[in-house]
């Protein structure tokens, strides 16, 4: 996969994905005409909200996912991309994991058969993980409870 043709291709896509970079320098990186590193300033976990905002309207896909994905993404954004006209995108916000069950749940009446169904059985992984949470949880009280008191159980 060839990320850059040349060293300041590079060294913008190197200083797209560092935490450390200033959020001038990020917002400047968020024109770029190359979209794997307007993706990665996307990704960038240190991107400031207005950035990841006009991020969000960008004409390629993949950009637009990374905005979605990135945890300082406001609910607005969130629910615009819900709404984006492209499936990959809206697909995308169905199959995270970490995304808010209110977006999955907007998911579920999408237009697109396959993004509904994906976020379907992404709110259902996420009971099921839950669920198998609150077991391990139990069980490790119940240890707890027969490490401190061991006669309770004889």
């Amino acid at each position: 996969m060839e990320i850059c043709k040349n060293a300041k291709c590079f060294l913008d896509y190197i200083s797209a994905g560092r935490p450390d970079t200033a959020a001038e320098i990020l917002s400047n990186l968020a024109n770029n005409c190359d979209h794997k590193i307007r993706r990665r300033v996307a990704e960038n976990k240190n991107t400031p909200t207005d950035v990841l905002r006009r991020l969000s309207q960008d004409t390629h896909p993949e950009v637009k996912i990374a905005v979605a994905t990135n945890p300082r993404a406001s609910d607005e954004i969130i629910y615009r991309l819900c709404q984006d006209d492209d499936p990959s995108v809206r697909f995308a916000i169905a199959e995270d994991l970490s995304i808010d069950d209110y977006y999955l749940e907007l998911l579920l009446e999408d237009e697109n058969p396959y993004v509904s169904s994906r976020a379907q059985d992404t709110l259902a992984l996420k009971q099921a993980n839950q669920q198998s949470s609150i077991k391990r949880t139990a069980r490790i009280f119940q240890w707890t409870d027969y490490t401190t008191n061991p006669l309770r159980f004889a």
